[in-house]
């Protein structure tokens, strides 16, 4: 009984945080009828993000380059739906994500006010709006925009797609790549038959999460296949340490 109260009482501090930083985030965005400069949001924003880790018990390692203060792409590799939590701690980050997340219960609606773009990666018509989406919202919009090029969540990692690649090189626009990795990997992982609520739940009852993200020096794309494949091994190497921790 004991147990069930306290996952039930980091829920609400956890949800009140989130909450909170959206309501604020969405506050601004209309102050200035639209997108606020690209850092004004980074104090709410990332003081959310802390808060809902600390509120989660997830205890968060930060390493590597700093982030670029410029409206660019953001690259990394997807292991679970606190990814874009992780990087909201250390850039203001819109994220492109599933349709069916602006769906979830509790944090559809924030998703949405902290400006993220919704995609169907089963149609081939909205991947391309989407591209063109994140060309408007950096070059026009001065944002920073943050995308999984590996499509959807996994452990050990999956081939990166190399649309945003090209698009980086086409357009000229900046990219900066993360890398994530937790403890224990399994428990946090989005992975199989994983639903949202359940996992969620279950990451309540842990004790105890670590979490890491690095980041890697900003880098202008002239070859999207080669910067791809750089990128996706490198990210690689975390989940390769991943799915063998998870295997020991």
């Amino acid at each position: 009984m004991n147990r069930t109260v306290d996952k039930l009482q980091r829920l609400r501090r956890a949800l009140a945080a989130f909450r909170n930083g959206a309501a604020e985030s969405r506050r601004l965005r209309q102050v200035h009828q639209g997108p606020p400069p690209l850092w004004d949001t980074f104090p709410i924003t990332s003081q959310a993000a802390l808060s809902v880790f600390r509120h989660l018990g997830i205890e968060l390692v930060i390493t590597g380059a700093p982030v670029s203060r410029e409206p660019q792409l953001m690259v990394g590799n997807h292991v679970s739906w606190l990814d874009p939590i992780a990087l909201g701690t250390v850039a203001p980050t819109s994220f492109v994500t599933r349709a069916d997340t602006q769906h979830w219960p509790f944090f559809g609606t924030g998703l949405k006010a902290f400006g993220t773009i919704f995609v169907n990666r089963t149609d081939k018509a909205s991947r391309q709006l989407v591209r063109e989406r994140i060309q408007e919202a950096i070059v026009q919009e001065g944002r920073m925009v943050g995308v999984f090029p590996e499509g959807t969540t996994s452990l050990a990692g999956r081939p990166w797609r190399r649309g945003v690649f090209e698009l980086a090189a086409n357009a000229k626009i900046p990219l900066q790549a993360f890398r994530v990795r937790y403890e224990p990997a399994r428990a946090v992982a989005y992975i199989d038959d994983d639903t949202f609520v359940r996992q969620f739940w279950s990451i309540l009852g842990l004790p105890r999460i670590r979490a890491w993200i690095e980041v890697r020096e900003p880098m202008t794309v002239t070859d999207p296949e080669k910067t791809r494949a750089e990128l996706e091994a490198w990210a690689q190497e975390w989940g390769t340490l991943m799915r063998d921790t998870t295997k020991s």
